[in-house]
């Protein structure tokens, strides 16, 4: 029988008021499914999964053919980080109710944040089939259309999902995002019109004003197109703000803890290639352009190695056998080919242990121009991490923690880390790549010059860009704005 409070508690789930579905289904009160599953879910939403799942198998034992709970018990799981138990939930709910809805959004999205894009593109596609008008994941085809390289797709679906609802901010985004086709002038007076609408939600203003401001900075004086860039900026900042001390103290205690790598020619970690830094420094071209080498696949931006040390913060823990976890966790990236790139940016506040869990790594930082770096960190919106990318000062802080850091590295352990210039890279491909690919141990491959040659996936918001021919357009680009950086130079904030 369902709680006398189970409507109340209903409409409190649809806002996703869970503090008061906690306290409309008392747990000690629960006896029908459909409230076990509703105070489950709050309880995962509120940083609870492990007791959201103890209360919910038990129901699931009594009702085994019951596909949403089934669903409901796959998005615990993943919360808990538990991605094949999930899956292999989904999949009974599936084959329990083939159609159903729920389950199919609910696999596209794993196997999306799992990297699995090509499997997750047709479990969209069907659902999409019975659910036209579901604008997320429409936007999420778009995406995947993207990485995937199909382009006119892309844009395809993302004006679709405008022409659905015209206030989609990550829509919006998701066109200007792709900075190979630049959105129009009428596009810039819808979105203006847009920005003045009362009512808004910051989960689409946010990456909405990003869009705008791409379109100001295409077609409006560039005092106007910085002020809008500076709106854009300021709501986000307000909202996820930098904690530069916290930021300060990590690069201290990395710096303290740098030591070069024992003399061997047998050390773990050999098949990684780190690549590290700022966002919006050449990254993806750097791994892009190693990846077109037989020897290496680009897995893109990893977050294995920042969620290890997270989960064993705090207590005692071999490196040996973190490195090792590492290697267990990523090694899909290597089933074809011998070693992977793992290009997570913020890979550089972890610099000491990934020297010391797999000495055998190199790590490289690809390194901009400062003014262009943090120009193109503040036009690109970040939907998770990096609150330092939204003010320039932060953007500034960090670029001279990074470099401070790295730069004692390169000292410390030359055999390990290196700096490869973005502008070198561009004006001079293959005397950069020859020397990194002999930093890395491996013979020179002429494909390498060439990777937009190469059909990938590319998971970052470079996807478009590193499938034409390299340029060198990238470079001076803060010239647009030179009045913002009269105190700056190549290496920061003077």
């Amino acid at each position: 029988m369902q709680h006398s409070n189970h409507v109340a508690a209903s409409q409190a789930f649809g806002r996703q008021r869970w503090p008061d579905v906690l306290r409309l289904l008392p747990q000690a009160e629960i006896r029908h499914h459909d409230d076990a599953r509703m105070h489950a879910i709050a309880l995962s939403e509120l940083g609870q999964p492990a007791a959201a799942r103890v209360l919910l198998e038990p129901f699931i034992a009594a009702e085994p053919r019951n596909p949403v709970l089934r669903v409901n018990l796959a998005s615990i799981l993943r919360r808990l980080g538990a991605i094949d138990a999930a899956k292999a939930e989904l999949g009974v709910a599936l084959d329990l109710a083939p159609q159903y809805p729920p389950a199919l959004l609910n696999l596209g999205n794993l196997l999306r944040l799992d990297a699995r894009l090509a499997e997750a593109a047709p479990i969209y596609r069907q659902f999409l089939a019975a659910q036209p008008l579901h604008v997320e994941a429409r936007i999420a085809v778009a995406e995947i259309d993207k990485a995937l390289g199909h382009i006119d797709e892309s844009i395809e679906h993302f004006r679709e999902a405008i022409r659905i609802k015209p206030t989609a901010g990550a829509a919006w985004w998701g066109i200007a995002n792709l900075k190979t086709r630049p959105l129009t002038r009428d596009d810039l007076h819808q979105l203006d019109e847009l920005w003045q609408a009362p009512g808004l939600n910051p989960k689409d203003r946010d990456p909405l004003g990003f869009a705008r401001a791409s379109a100001h900075a295409r077609f409006s004086d560039p005092r106007l197109a910085w002020q809008v860039l500076g709106e854009a900026n300021a709501q986000v900042a307000a909202q996820r703000p930098f904690r530069a001390d916290t930021f300060e103290q990590t690069v201290a205690d990395q710096m303290a803890r740098l030591a070069p790598a024992p003399a061997s020619t047998n050390l773990p970690g050999q098949e990684v290639i780190f690549i590290v830094g700022l966002p919006r420094s050449g990254s993806t071209l750097l791994e892009q352009m190693l990846a077109a080498h037989p020897a290496i696949s680009a897995a893109s931006e990893l977050p294995d190695f920042p969620a290890l040390v997270q989960t064993t913060r705090g207590t005692p823990m071999d490196p040996t056998d973190l490195g090792r976890q590492y290697l267990q966790r990523t090694e899909r990236w290597r089933q074809d080919h011998p070693r992977h790139i793992d290009k997570w940016p913020g890979n550089f506040l972890h610099l000491a242990d990934i020297l010391q869990a797999l000495p055998g790594a190199r790590v490289i930082e690809c390194r901009r121009d400062a003014r262009d770096n943090a120009l193109s960190c503040l036009q690109q919106y970040f939907s998770l991490g990096n609150t330092f990318s939204f003010d320039l000062d932060a953007i500034a802080q960090y670029g001279r923690g990074c470099r401070t850091l790295m730069d004692r590295a390169v000292a410390v352990a030359p055999n390990q880390v290196m700096v490869v210039h973005y502008e070198e890279l561009v004006a001079n491909p293959e005397q950069s790549i020859r020397q990194v690919l002999e930093f890395s141990g491996l013979m020179w491959s002429q494909e390498c010059l060439h990777p937009e040659r190469v059909a990938r996936t590319v998971r970052t918001a470079s996807a478009a860009q590193v499938r034409e021919p390299m340029d060198q357009r990238g470079i001076g680009r803060y010239r647009q704005f030179g009045f913002a950086f009269e105190s700056w130079d190549s290496n920061g904030k003077l």
